[in-house]
């Protein structure tokens, strides 16, 4: 008779509940000759699948016989999952293998996802999540171990059914069932659309907002806020029918929040949140600006709360602006542009890309707001410096920005500042760049064009020195070589209406400021206050 380490060493062949000794010797022989045959994967496989393991007196799994008081291993795996799977095996012992497969999921680099899934435990987990409410430690283990296996799979637990139970879970009475719950949750919405709105097929939102209205402890608050922006991310967003209830909600959360130190992390989820529930048409952004938050984020800024919490505050408000005039006026009488310079020195290049976009919104607004904007002189000159020393990724937004003021219906207003702080330069040290936008390198063109046309009906010399100063010509005329038809023509045409041949007093040439360093035009007088700039424009 096999002696007992034997019997566990072998554990790996095709056991049978009525086989005597010999017979289940014989077994494991011809299942060994039959494994050494297959390849070292199907082994693995057939020893996860097959392995029914029974203990000689009783025909029961215990926990016991399975770790003999040692750590549990990966290749455990199986006898775990018989354990929980096993009818009659004791609740006693069904918690500590669930406990066990958790722990070795937690494990920081490459967690047995497909041991555990491999072996069949999933269903058997996803049924214990509607075990005896009583029973809320087997339910909390096992909400853990469906939470880590849903960093990497998602797909089956949801075929397995586990969205309707773990929604349920979240009005559980334990708050450690509720967090942990909420986790998975987050978890699996966070993997895409299709996951997310299978959760939201289960109306996961009101029992989220009560656990808003009353949570049991911060960290319980922090993984409901993450839960929820989960849920709010990713396009097409989820119905207002929805949503909206929790609008309100998330900004008295909010309030709260800001009266709590050391809150970083839930504030950044909740601000994500609404960075996604502001997503939309008019009425979808109205329904948030009714919270109030605007004047709240722009109280954050100011405040230079840490960067993390800029990125979600900027797509907020860039939301805002981007809707109708009257809800971007509100944004801007909240004092948003205060708040600029200090976003475009983020040492964050994507706060700094993100408030380019913002602006970008504005420029291409009523002729109040891009004139408003035009008046910012420190906004200007940081906008031009972001769109000439920057990422290209940030450099690509602040040029909109430059275009767009120079395709409004201000346009004529726009030059003379705009070339006071030296926008033609970034305008073109742009074409320099590897712009594959087609359509933006023709806005730059269009820009440039705009400004030369100023320049020469309304000043002496025009503006056709200052392009040639800063390469433009040059660049302008390699541009005849593009594959594209349109940006041919329009660099022929530029050429040939503003940079021709004709003699030019060198004496009327746009000369530099020896302090500014900025150019002093020929411009005609009236165009001009004492200052040198256009009236309407005082910076």
């Amino acid at each position: 008779m096999l002696s007992e380490n034997s019997r566990i060493t072998n554990r790996s062949g095709n056991f049978k509940r009525t086989v005597g000794t010999t017979d289940g010797r014989r077994s494991r022989q011809q299942t060994t000759l039959h494994i050494r045959k297959q390849r070292k994967d199907e082994q693995l496989r057939n020893k996860r699948s097959q392995v029914h393991i029974m203990d000689e007196n009783n025909n029961i799994m215990s926990m016991s016989n399975v770790l003999r008081g040692r750590k549990a291993t990966v290749a455990d795996i199986p006898q775990l999952a018989t354990v929980i799977t096993g009818s009659q095996s004791t609740a006693v012992d069904k918690l500590e293998a669930t406990k066990c497969l958790r722990r070795l999921l937690c494990k920081e680099r490459n967690p047995p996802v497909n041991d555990i899934l491999n072996c069949g435990v999933l269903p058997h987990l996803v049924y214990n999540l509607t075990a005896d409410p009583e029973d809320y430690s087997l339910i909390f283990e096992t909400a853990w171990v469906l939470t880590n296996v849903a960093t990497t799979n998602t797909k089956e637990i949801l075929a397995e059914g586990a969205a309707g139970p773990l929604v349920n879970l979240i009005v559980h009475d334990s708050p450690d069932v509720r967090e942990q719950s909420m986790w998975c949750l987050g978890n699996i919405a966070g993997d895409g659309v299709e996951a997310r709105d299978e959760i939201l097929r289960h109306s996961p939102f009101p029992h989220l907002k009560r656990n808003l209205e009353k949570p049991s402890t911060l960290s319980l608050l922090q993984h409901c806020l993450w839960c929820i922006s989960n849920l709010c991310r990713g396009e097409p967003s989820p119905d207002r029918s929805m949503t909206d209830p929790i609008v309100y909600e998330l900004a008295i959360t909010m309030d709260k929040l800001l009266g709590v130190s050391d809150n970083d992390e839930a504030l950044n989820d909740l601000l994500w949140a609404f960075s996604y529930l502001s997503r939309g048409d008019e009425a979808t952004i109205n329904h948030v600006m009714g919270t109030g938050i605007h004047f709240k984020l722009i109280t954050l800024i100011k405040k230079k709360r840490p960067k993390v919490l800029m990125a979600p505050i900027v797509r907020i408000l860039g939301n805002f602006v981007g809707g109708n005039d009257n809800q971007t006026d509100c944004v801007i009488s909240a004092g948003l542009f205060d708040c600029i310079p200090n976003l475009l020195a983020s040492t964050s290049a994507n706060v700094r890309k993100e408030t380019c976009w913002m602006l970008s919104n504005i420029a291409r607004g009523s002729p109040e707001q891009a004139s408003q904007l035009l008046k910012q002189r420190q906004i200007m000159e940081s906008l031009v410096d972001r769109a000439s020393h920057d990422w290209w990724v940030v450099r690509t937004e602040a040029i909109y920005v430059i275009t767009s003021l120079l395709q409004s219906n201000i346009r004529t207003s726009v030059v003379v500042p705009l070339l006071a702080v030296g926008g033609l330069g970034s305008l073109v040290r742009f074409l320099e760049g590897p712009c594959a936008d087609v359509g933006l390198v023709k806005d730059v063109l269009e820009a440039i064009e705009t400004i030369l046309d100023f320049g020469m009906k309304n000043t002496e010399v025009g503006f056709t020195h200052m392009l040639d100063e800063y390469g433009g010509i040059a660049l302008i005329d390699g541009l005849q070589e593009h594959e594209n038809e349109e940006i041919y023509g329009m660099a022929v045409r530029i050429l040939e209406n503003y940079c021709g041949a004709e003699d030019v007093d060198e004496n009327l040439a746009p000369t530099a400021d020896s302090d500014t360093g900025a150019f002093a035009f020929g411009v005609k007088k009236q165009l001009f206050d004492s200052d040198g700039v256009p009236p309407s424009f005082e910076f």
